[in-house]
């Protein structure tokens, strides 16, 4: 897997990677190493996104769960990658990794974009970000604003096991599936400001 630069076009002043000879923050990614890696990050989405079945539900629960933010990480990178390309018919996605403060984060680099646009996707990061972004039902203006992460945790405590979703592994995936699918307009949003370069982008502070 070739490198690419991640310098963007615009003209602000701010940290942006330098090729990998001359900066070792950024680190190629074969598809074994990925692999592993994959596994680091759906571990860190279930302690962020759902800490109490990740220290203390049972073995069962806690694959389940597990499983799950391994096939939402697979999933949003895949809807992430027909979103850019539907955008951008030159675009292409490649996958690195980075060093930061709480460990090696999987990096989904989107090149190829109008204008040599270019936008760093920290992937964990993002499927966070999406799952605890407040939504409202299209079809209903009185119902309160809800979340992907606390209609996840309720339907699950809340369903019995017997009426459950298929909770295998090609039904996890399938779920998975859905939901990414559900955030493209977001992501397409997201992705065609001409401000955006990283996502999700960094808060910043008044």
């Amino acid at each position: 897997m070739r490198w690419i630069n991640m310098q963007d076009n615009t003209r602000r002043r701010g940290f942006r990677p330098a090729a990998l000879e001359r900066n070792s923050l950024f680190q190629r990614l074969e598809p074994w190493s990925f692999a592993r890696l994959l596994e680091q990050e759906a571990e860190w989405l279930l302690q962020k996104a759902f800490p109490v079945w990740a220290e203390y539900g049972d073995p069962l629960t806690r694959l389940i769960w597990l499983r799950m933010c391994h096939s939402l990480l697979i999933e949003t990178g895949a809807t992430l990658e027909d979103s850019w390309k539907l955008m951008n018919p030159e675009g292409e996605a490649h996958l690195f990794c980075r060093y930061m403060p709480d460990g090696l984060r999987a990096v989904v680099g989107l090149t190829g974009g109008r204008g040599g646009r270019q936008v760093q996707v920290h992937l964990a990061e993002l499927v966070y970000f999406e799952l605890r972004r407040q939504r409202s039902r299209q079809d209903s203006t009185g119902d309160k604003p809800f979340t992907f992460m606390d209609v996840m945790r309720e339907e699950y405590v809340h369903t019995p096991d017997v009426e459950r979703q298929d909770t295998t592994a090609e039904g996890l995936t399938q779920t998975a599936a859905a939901i990414a699918s559900s955030w493209k307009p977001s992501l397409r949003e997201q992705l065609s400001a001409e401000e955006t370069w990283r996502l999700p982008m960094p808060r910043t502070t008044s």
